[in-house]
């Protein structure tokens, strides 16, 4: 084998366990998880008829009603479904506010 082949054997072996780790990593697996949660709710709640039934002509807090009422009459497993959506959507939020923040070079000034 030369030289040459070893070496580019070895740099994709570097490269395949870079990809593996970046793929894997927490930042990551909190997007599957959020990806899977919206599938989730897709396969468990008909999204098109509940924006359908959204009584938008009586202003917005009759749809703000409407959601809270939608909200309580679900089942559990919705219930569940959305909380983790809500806490891994602020999750990334958060943690994509704090990478730009350090891309820039920006601190937050306690006061």
């Amino acid at each position: 084998m030369e030289n040459n082949e070893l070496e580019k054997k070895i740099m994709r072996r570097v490269y395949h366990i870079y990809v593996l780790r970046r793929l894997m990593s927490f930042r990551a697996l909190c997007v599957y998880s959020f990806i899977g949660v919206c599938v989730g709710l897709a396969s468990v709640i008909s999204v098109g008829a509940v924006f359908s039934n959204i009584p938008f002509s009586a202003g917005l807090g009759s749809v703000g009603h409407y959601m809270l009422m939608a909200l309580r009459d679900t089942e559990f497993l919705v219930h569940m479904l959305l909380g983790a959506g809500v806490i891994l959507f602020v999750w990334i939020l958060w943690d994509s506010m704090r990478s730009l923040r350090e891309l820039w070079g920006t601190k937050r000034v306690a006061t």
